[in-house]
């Protein structure tokens, strides 16, 4: 009789769910009416803004706030963040979701089971089912198959394989470093001198190329990348042994019989995944990173295309020596970071993101580290599209990140960044990104101790990059 009753109470709790359609905000931008409405057959809001409709499930309301902070004023929006916050809390305690239906259903199974198996003895309080009576199911191989799909498609449906929604978009994206700005050229154009200023001399880090692809979703993102790192330093090598006054002495070159000077470079090229993961509804996040990398001074990416560049413009050449053995394995990151909202107007958005991460490597302690890092970005934005859907046009970001390596060396690296966003349409994007900095980091000391000895400082380095982005949303 009890576990009758307790199957009566499974039941009763889908039948009394209560029904809550209806708008929750009334408002307007720009002299248009916008509105939010909850459609409580389908748990879903649809927000209404500038004459266009965006539909969002209950459980992807911290979205939809962080996606149209710039349609309302300020003011406005605070208001229907906390009404759509307490709404979508109240639900959650009102409404059944899928997740606690397929709960009840296991629940019931098993209770049904309970009241149809056979106990030992009338009297005696129920423990288990005797082994011979126990009703057994064997499943076909087509049932288990269409079982195992309807799990997968479940697991699929409930805001992706990884947890983080639909795909909101892709994005390709190319960037490159140097010592000299522009690659050299405004140094070809005579706008600055080689090795003075801004300028650099191929010290230290020189060079670096970075490409790759990104899947956007609702909550998170992943990444898979090319990357190529080069450093280098003048160097000489043993010359002649001249004989004076009964000693031998040894002399060194700086040059090779071709004329091109010494130079030791080391080409670190890597390939990775990084998948990064919004953590709940507090702006948190994870991000974790599996990279192969390399470490040569005879060949890479980086090295090569330096060392074309150089020849095609006929600039200095360098006859690079051997001075290390290759190395190559395995690399994991994880990084947990958190963002701030600073300030934010209809057009402004300012935020800040503090950050701490740890990296083991299997090529040992010179690449193995705990970081700390920190950045401030301000997004402007603009209007495209005959609705007025709102992009990132402009976008400003300040950064610092410092390293502790295993072996107790430090790691620095700081600058700033500007990116410059097109818009094609409403859904495509394409956009330029450059930046200076410094790069303090471990093997950029090493390779620009030369520079560091003259100057009290390492060359500065410039980036310059393209990109596109695709908006499924």
């Amino acid at each position: 009789m009890k576990k009758i009753l307790l199957l009566s109470v499974f039941l009763c709790q889908f039948t009394f769910a209560e029904s809550s359609s209806g708008f929750l905000f009334l408002g307007e931008v720009e002299g248009k009416p916008s509105s939010l409405f909850y459609n409580d057959k389908s748990d879903e809001y649809s927000y209404k803004v500038r004459g266009k409709t965006y539909r969002y499930p209950r459980r992807a309301y911290k979205r939809m706030l962080d996606r149209h902070i710039f349609d309302l004023p300020s003011e406005d929006h605070d208001k229907l963040k906390k009404i759509v916050k307490n709404h979508a809390n109240t639900q959650k305690l009102s409404k059944v979701t899928d997740e606690e239906v397929l709960e009840a259903g296991l629940e019931m199974l098993k209770i049904s089971n309970d009241i149809v198996s056979p106990q030992r003895d009338p009297c005696e309080r129920y423990t288990e089912a005797p082994g011979d009576n126990t009703f057994k199911f064997s499943e076909s191989a087509e049932q288990r198959k269409r079982n195992d799909d309807i799990i997968i498609s479940t697991a699929l449906a409930d805001e992706g394989f990884l947890k983080m929604g639909d795909v909101t978009g892709t994005k390709l994206e190319l960037m490159t470093c140097n010592d000299n700005p522009l690659h050299g050229g405004l140094s070809s154009a005579g706008v600055t001198t080689h090795a003075k200023g801004i300028e650099g001399d191929d010290r230290g880090k020189t060079f670096c190329i970075k490409g790759g692809v990104t899947l956007e979703f609702e909550k998170g993102e992943i990444s898979i990348r090319k990357f190529s790192d080069g450093y280098s330093k003048l160097t000489n090598v043993p010359g002649d042994v001249y004989y004076y006054g009964g000693g031998a002495y040894q002399s060194y070159r700086n040059y090779d019989k071709d004329g091109k000077m010494y130079q030791e470079f080391l080409n670190i090229d890597g390939v990775e995944i990084e998948i990064k993961k919004q953590l709940g509804e507090d702006d948190a996040y994870v991000r974790l990173i599996a990279r192969h990398k390399t470490m040569s001074d005879s060949s890479g990416l980086a090295k090569s295309i330096q060392q074309g560049w150089h020849d095609s413009l006929g600039k200095v050449e360098y006859s690079y020596v051997d001075h290390m053995k290759d190395k190559k394995g395995f690399e994991g990151y994880i990084e947990l970071g958190k963002e701030f909202d600073v300030y934010s107007t209809t057009n402004t958005r300012v935020t800040a993101t503090t950050s701490a991460s740890v990296q083991g490597s299997q090529l040992g302690e010179t690449e193995s580290f705990v970081q700390v890092a920190g950045e401030v970005k301000a997004v402007f934005l603009d209007n495209v599209g005959e609705n007025g859907k709102r992009f990132p046009d402009w976008e400003a970001r300040v950064y610092i990140k410092q390293k502790k390596y295993l072996d107790s060396e430090d790691g620095t690296l700081k600058g700033v960044e500007l990116t410059k966003r097109f818009a094609v349409n409403e859904n495509n994007f394409i956009y330029i990104k450059a930046g200076v900095g410094q790069d303090e980091d471990r093997w950029a000391k090493y390779y620009g101790v030369e520079e560091m000895n003259r100057n009290g400082r390492l060359d500065y380095n410039h980036t310059l990059g393209l990109g596109y982005e695709f908006k499924f949303k």
